[in-house]
């Protein structure tokens, strides 16, 4: 029996390494084909946004514009939404975070301060009407 294990041993050992090093090497090209993938595909970004922002390339947008007006007009809407919908998302974050910080503010007030400036505002409330009284009686 134990020559059987050796000879079984001996077949399947140089296999196992040969699988190993075909793993290996497959492993090391799919790595090489993935970077030079990813510096061809950055490279052709750049070359395109070179290519745009040339006085060639805006001359030809500018021609495009020019032969083809509808679908511009449709372009600057859909540019026009999208900045007016960011801008309007962005104030209600910021009113929002300011609301968030007003009633923050007030829960951490003292409670004599809370008293203090309820009472100021109803005083306030209730007097402006009859300062405003008295001063129209002295203007005449």
């Amino acid at each position: 029996m134990g020559e059987r294990i050796l000879d079984v041993k001996q077949q399947v050992v140089p296999r196992l390494r040969q699988a190993r090093r075909i793993a290996i090497t497959v492993t090391a090209v799919g790595v090489g084909v993935m970077v030079v993938g990813t510096v061809a595909v950055a490279t052709m970004a750049a070359r395109r946004r070179r290519r745009r922002r040339s006085l060639r390339g805006r001359a030809e947008a500018v021609a495009q514009a020019a032969a083809h007006p509808e679908k511009t007009a449709k372009k600057a809407e859909a540019a026009v939404e999208k900045m007016a919908d960011d801008t309007r998302e962005r104030i209600k974050a910021e009113l929002r975070d300011e609301l968030k910080k007003e009633l923050d503010l007030q829960d951490r007030e003292p409670m004599r301060e809370k008293i203090v400036s309820t009472a100021l505002k109803t005083a306030a409330t209730t007097a402006i009407p009859i300062i405003i009284r008295q001063l129209e009686k002295r203007a005449r």
